[in-house]
């Protein structure tokens, strides 16, 4: 059975970004995850988030573009429109 997980728009950053703090580890799980049984299912506005907060950190805006399309070629990717329904289920999920 797969693990089914949701990982933050600034773990997408950092692994995109060398000079972040959290760089190395953000790589890592990424990788990781590509090699393991891991579906991530993400809220459809993530590449749209990660492009942008590239960019603020100084990325110009095709290579910020570039990655964030690059999230939606992950073989483990689902996005999720979220909607009132599943925002709700979402605030209770642990």
């Amino acid at each position: 059975m797969a693990l089914l997980l949701t990982i933050d728009a600034s773990v997408f950053v950092a692994a995109c970004q060398p000079n972040e703090t959290g760089h190395p580890a953000s790589l890592a799980l990424l990788k990781a995850m590509l090699d393991a049984d891991v579906l991530l299912m993400e809220p459809a506005i993530l590449p749209v988030e990660v492009g942008a907060a590239l960019c603020r950190a100084g990325k110009d805006a095709a290579s910020a573009r570039e990655f964030a399309e690059s999230i939606l070629a992950l073989p483990c990717m689902t996005l999720l429109t979220v909607d009132e329904r599943l925002a709700q289920v979402s605030r209770f999920a642990s």
